[in-house]
């Protein structure tokens, strides 16, 4: 071991030397699209926009291999959107994760990054896209008031500002099993939660499934002041709101055909800012149903891929107040794969039904309903590298 150098505390030596393997990655997704939306409301103004979107991502991965299949990995990766949008950061992080483990036994990874995926949808409704987001309850695109988003078991999936840890352990071949806390702060919240989610897969059957939950609640201090107007009442669960949730599905590929199913539930509980009792009107069940099926008539007519495709679903969100809304979403698409870097070029046609029930306050079996739509076409290219 070489000494420290001159001015470096006793205890602090030289780190040994260990190279490195550098790898840059990325990837580029460009939509260019139209979409319409329309209300059987006189009042909400029908809308339709010229769409063009998309995110270009950069990263540097580095690993280091140790004691025989052993290794360290780290990775960061900087993303940029294509459309501006007043007030928001273009430029953001994605991935930033370190890693260690045993190569296809188990790791160990923290950091901010995305869970696994158990409710899958195929070539369509790809994430960030309009058959994503799907209807309207109500103008404008602006006011981003969408139908309920199919529940994928995603409360704790998507890349946020909480800090994640996760362990994954692959028993066989053929299985895998992810356990995930997430931990801190989301905007004015902190945030408190675990997903665990397994997958088998066996010859041309895959299945998967995970289960969730979740606690938010204020970082400041909500508890209402006493009746002397100074002290305050202790209120532990004054804005909590509890998140939980479960479901997978099943995919069937043998070329040239792919098909998969799926569903999964999620329950809410909110409790009042002021008083810590129970909200019914956050108190949401959500439950989802969908599929999708593709056909590579490309690998059979002309040995390159061409599919032909498919999705539906179906989310139902219900409270406790009976407040009922009815998403569903299709979109069918033809898409290309050029055959170097994972490109690809996707067209995809979809539409989304939105029905909304909101009894009326005051009004004894009165309720008031809402129907819209939303029609929408784009087309996708993208790469890896």
């Amino acid at each position: 071991m070489v000494a420290p150098p001159q001015g470096y505390p006793p205890w602090q030596k030289r780190p040994f030397f260990a190279p490195l393997q550098l790898e840059l990655h990325g990837g580029l997704e460009n939509d260019i699209g139209y979409a319409k939306y329309s209300y059987d409301t006189p009042t909400f103004t029908p809308e339709d926009f010229y769409d063009f979107r998309g995110r270009f991502v950069m990263g540097a991965d580095l690993h280091h291999a140790f004691a025989g299949d052993h290794f360290f990995h780290a990775r960061a990766q900087f993303v940029v959107w294509i459309r501006e949008q007043f007030g928001i950061y273009q430029g953001n992080v994605d991935d930033v994760v370190a890693q260690v483990g045993k190569s296809g036994l188990w790791d160990f990874m923290v950091g901010r990054f995305m869970t696994w995926r158990v409710y899958r949808k195929g070539l369509g409704f790809d994430l960030y896209t309009l058959e994503d987001t799907g209807a309207l309850r109500r103008p404008t695109l602006e006011g981003a008031a969408f139908g309920p988003h199919v529940y994928e078991v995603n409360d704790i999936f998507l890349r946020g500002t909480p800090g994640r840890a996760a362990f994954h352990l692959y028993p066989t071949s053929w299985s895998a099993i992810e356990i995930v806390g997430e931990y801190g702060k989301d905007g004015t919240s902190n945030s408190l939660g675990g997903r665990g989610a397994f997958n088998i897969t066996y010859g041309p059957i895959s299945v998967s499934a995970a289960a969730e939950a979740r606690g938010i609640r204020p970082a400041v201090d909500n508890s209402p002041v006493g009746p002397d107007g100074v002290t305050k009442i202790s209120c532990p669960k004054c804005g909590v709101t509890n998140r939980s949730g479960f479901g997978g599905g099943i995919v069937f590929a043998l070329k040239p055909v792919e098909l998969g199913a799926n569903a999964a539930r999620a329950k809410q509980t909110v409790y009042s800012q002021t008083t810590g009792e129970p909200d019914k009107n956050g108190a949401v069940t959500t439950t989802s149903i969908g599929g999708y099926l593709e056909f590579d008539v490309g690998s059979l007519i002309m040995n390159r891929g061409l599919i032909l495709g498919g999705g539906w679903n179906r989310t139902e969100g219900l409270s406790e107040i009976d407040e009922f809304n009815r998403h569903t979403q299709q979109a069918g698409y033809i898409a290309f794969p050029l055959g170097f870097n994972d490109a690809m070029i996707k067209v995809v046609l979809s539409q989304a039904q939105l029905r909304w029930e909101e009894p009326q306050s005051g009004v004894d079996n009165t309720v008031l309903l809402r129907n819209s739509k939303m029609i929408a076409g784009r087309v996708r290219l993208s790469f890896r590298f």
